[in-house]
């Protein structure tokens, strides 16, 4: 056992057979709590389990029942291992709480880890109760337990504590605290956190650290802090696949399909392989025609997935007959969901197609795929750029959740028409009545209305009644209301 704990290779047959042969193993404590912690090193947490259960009841100490929680692979096993501890009398140590930290850092949750963090945190609370003295581990998971349960405030309030208590943190502890910025959207925070590490002699940052801060500046849209970490990162590690993801999807949340594809191509040229998350990114950033290309020559190593379509659709823009084609496409091999049935109507939209958005609405109901709020929006535009307001309003008794953007889209339906001017006033008034704030796009959709029909008084009474309800007129409010006034103006003379 003494070789065991040493690291000798011995494989998990002769430990068996050594548990199952052996009976000090249920009274030799220190052998055993040898023993399991090899085992939990080794990730042979089923090992573990045969050598540490049987010596629970009633040899089993502390030291015996982290090892077997640290030896476990799934969160709710090690909880219920925990729970045992303190059944039998036993007082748990920070090892003890920690172990129930580190499991909810699973990444698959298949096991409905997600579900299980505020158990977790409840732990974490008992520990800050406790008054136990937190060493640098158990505080670096108590930061990465923030992360899960997305309470960077937290986290921050532990790293501050660590600082207080002279608990010197290590590059976990900041790369854990830099993550929770990025769910928290952080990302001055982070770039702070960043550059604080830069200030250490002691501390290097590593390709974690500069990954997870490309990752925050993506998240917030903050493509030149982005840039900026990028230029860090070439002078303190080497990129992985995260760095080069994150940066190109940055770029193109910035509108800089150029640098978007600068970064692709650089991953091409590298040791790394682009994957699906690359392909997504730097497709959604480009142009259809550029996007259509990277699409046909994707990497074997990349899965076409349904989120691929969505990037893919997103950049057709105009382009209806290219989205119709691919969506047919997809459905022979995908299962669309509603953002992808989406993109492919708002760009039927964007080309006055109504007739075809129908189609993949119909298409859609085919598919049993729910419409949404954006599906009627996207169709109630379409059919007002076709002059088609009946339609528009029996859509609109469709959504569930009208909102203003719903409202405007048959405002502006009624009035593509010209007659229909006090139709437009009927759906401005109930927006008021139903509790939805009406817009400044609102307002000049029923002035237009109106002053196409030559009711010029009630376009200046809706011009004024703007300032009533907080709402400041943009040019176009005063250029209808201008050209109101005017054709007036040419009637009498």
């Amino acid at each position: 056992l003494a070789a065991l704990r040493h690291d000798d290779p011995w494989t998990c047959d002769e430990l068996v057979q050594v548990a199952r042969s052996n009976e000090a193993l249920q009274v030799a404590l220190m052998a055993l709590n040898s023993c399991l912690a090899v085992a939990s090193r080794r990730s042979q947490w089923q090992l573990a389990c045969l050598l540490g259960l049987g010596a629970l009841r009633p040899y089993g100490d502390v030291v015996t029942f982290n090892s077997l929680m640290n030896s476990k692979s799934r969160w709710p096993a090690s909880m219920q291992i925990f729970e045992e501890l303190r059944w039998q009398g036993l007082v748990p140590d920070a090892v003890s709480h920690t172990a129930t930290f580190t499991m909810t850092d699973m990444t698959d949750m298949t096991d409905g880890t997600a579900d299980h963090w505020p158990m977790a945190l409840q732990n974490f609370q008992r520990l800050q109760d406790s008054g136990i003295a937190q060493d640098v581990v158990s505080c670096s998971a108590s930061i990465n337990l923030c992360r899960v349960a997305n309470l960077w405030p937290l986290a921050l309030e532990i790293f501050d504590a660590m600082l207080r208590a002279r608990t010197e943190p290590n590059l976990i502890s900041y790369n854990s605290l830099i993550s929770c910025c990025e769910t928290g959207l952080q990302w001055e925070r982070a770039c702070w956190i960043l550059h604080a590490t830069h200030a250490m002699p002691a501390m290097r940052a590593d390709v974690v650290t500069y990954s997870a801060v490309l990752s925050c500046c993506e998240k917030s849209s903050q493509w030149q802090l982005a840039l900026h970490t990028w230029k860090l990162l070439q002078g303190g590690a080497s990129a992985n696949l995260i760095s080069y993801n994150s940066a190109i999807s940055a770029c193109g949340k910035g509108l800089q399909w150029q640098l978007a594809l600068h970064f692709f191509q650089h991953l091409e040229g590298s040791r790394l392989s682009p994957d699906t998350i690359s392909y997504n990114a730097v497709i959604s950033s480009q142009k259809w025609q550029m996007a259509l290309q990277l699409f046909e020559e994707m990497s074997p190593l990349a899965v076409v997935s349904v989120v691929t379509l969505g990037a893919l659709l997103s950049t057709c823009e105009a382009q209806w007959t290219i989205a119709l084609e691919l969506l047919e496409a997809a459905l022979r091999g995908l299962s669309p969901n509603v953002v992808i049935f989406n993109a492919a109507i708002s760009s039927c939209e964007k080309a006055s197609e109504w007739p075809a958005a129908l189609a993949i609405f119909g298409m859609m109901r085919e598919s049993n795929v729910e419409a949404d709020v954006i599906t009627y929006n996207a169709l109630m535009s379409s059919c007002e750029k076709g002059l088609q307001w009946q339609l528009a309003m029996h859509l609109f008794s469709l959504v569930p959740q009208p909102t203003a953007i719903s409202y405007n889209a048959v405002i502006s339906a009624c009035a593509r028409v010209g007659d229909q001017w006090w139709m437009a006033l009927r759906w401005l008034e109930r927006m008021s009545q139903q509790q939805v704030l009406p817009t400044v796009i609102s307002y000049n959709a029923a002035m237009s209305a109106c002053e196409k029909s030559l009711q010029w008084q009630m376009v200046l009474r809706l011009l004024q009644q703007m300032s009533v309800v907080d709402l400041s007129p943009d040019e176009i409010s005063f250029n209808v209301a201008v050209s109101s006034v005017r054709r007036v103006c040419i009637d009498l003379m």
